[in-house]
């Protein structure tokens, strides 16, 4: 139904890792995924559980899509979903909107960034 979902293919820069982030290529795993939800059909719940992780922090693209799909898989899987209001999109700001409204209303915390990393540098790289 996207045309532009077509140019979402490994290797092109479309889906390049944002080079800011701190990839750690002997700890760290990037997951691909061909639907809505980071669970479905990818290894994200196995990788969890393996790694008793009980919290995600969620940012992306798009808000009541793949964002939303997400957070609702998250919950339904018994993880705390945390939500980074400023780092989450969606093309038309009234469906952006609904859906965040919508995901606070069923108990997800939605945050800003600035406090998402405050609350990272006080936990440190907890990365083995």
């Amino acid at each position: 139904k996207m045309p532009l979902l077509s140019k979402l293919v490994v290797g092109s820069h479309y889906v390049k890792l944002d080079p800011r982030l701190p990839f750690k290529k002997d700890i760290d795993k990037i997951i691909f995924k061909k639907h809505t939800s980071a669970f479905h059909e990818t290894s994200l719940l196995q990788d969890l559980i393996q790694q008793e992780i009980d919290t995600i922090i969620i940012c992306g693209c798009t808000t009541s899509g793949c964002v939303r799909a997400t957070v609702v898989d998250g919950i339904q899987h018994g993880f705390r979903m945390i939500i980074i209001e400023d780092a989450i999109a969606d093309r038309w700001a009234q469906s952006h909107q609904q859906s965040l409204y919508e995901m606070k209303a069923k108990n997800d915390d939605v945050i800003r960034s600035e406090k998402a990393a405050d609350f990272l540098s006080k936990i440190g790289d907890r990365r083995k």
